[in-house]
């Protein structure tokens, strides 16, 4: 794991990823809760705004400050082309430039920039929805993160092959949720799994503070 790092470090020396103005979209709790920040990221062209009609008012009202990123070319971010490798840095500058370590949530092709970007920050916890990561196999995480893989059965974008597979390289098994669609953060079932994901979180960070 170690080994990993050193060679995307490196890689950042010799060819370091040029900044890009990225957007962060973010809806808090009324009052502090004490838990922890999550910062989703989605492949979605219109970024951060597919998380913010449920995703993030739902989550700041069971207390957890929410965020959404928008890697450069999407959403409000900087109108510039990048790879996966760019979208990563982004990603993982996001996340450091939040108060508190945060948790992070990729969905879609957005799961292969979190997949990416554990590599280069040490999330949390981190939860892949509905992964399209395509042939990439993932690099090891940064530190031993919990991670989550959820999705659809039925998602044709991203069937339960890919969720098995998915779950499979991180040693899990994938929640699964029929009839969510791809797009399970706009869908009309939108909550159940947002709730699941949640609770989740909530046993982990109980069994912090136990």
């Amino acid at each position: 794991m170690t080994r990993r790092l050193d060679v995307t470090r490196g890689l950042d020396y010799r060819d370091p990823v040029p900044h890009a103005h990225r957007e962060i979209l973010a809806v808090l709790p009324e009052d502090p809760t004490g838990k922890p920040p999550l910062l989703f990221v989605s492949g979605d062209p219109r970024g951060a705004r597919v998380f913010t009609e449920h995703w993030l008012p739902h989550a700041a009202h069971r207390g957890f400050p929410a965020h959404a990123l928008s890697v450069r070319g999407q959403g409000g971010a900087a109108k510039v082309k990048g790879d996966l490798r760019a979208h990563a840095h982004d990603l993982a500058q996001a996340a450091a430039s939040l108060a508190t370590r945060p948790v992070l949530l990729g969905h879609g092709k957005g799961a292969a920039i979190l997949a990416e970007g554990l590599a280069r920050y040490p999330a949390r916890a981190a939860v892949l929805i509905a992964p399209r990561l395509g042939r990439t196999v993932p690099p090891p995480p940064a530190g031993e993160p919990p991670i989550l893989v959820a999705g659809d059965p039925g998602d044709k974008r991203a069937p339960q092959a890919a969720l098995e597979k998915t779950g499979a390289h991180y040693g899990v098994a994938p929640l699964l949720f029929q009839g969510a669609g791809h797009d399970m953060m706009l869908n009309a079932a939108w909550r159940e799994p947002l709730d699941a994901i949640l609770d989740w979180l909530d046993k982990l960070t109980e069994e912090e503070r136990a």
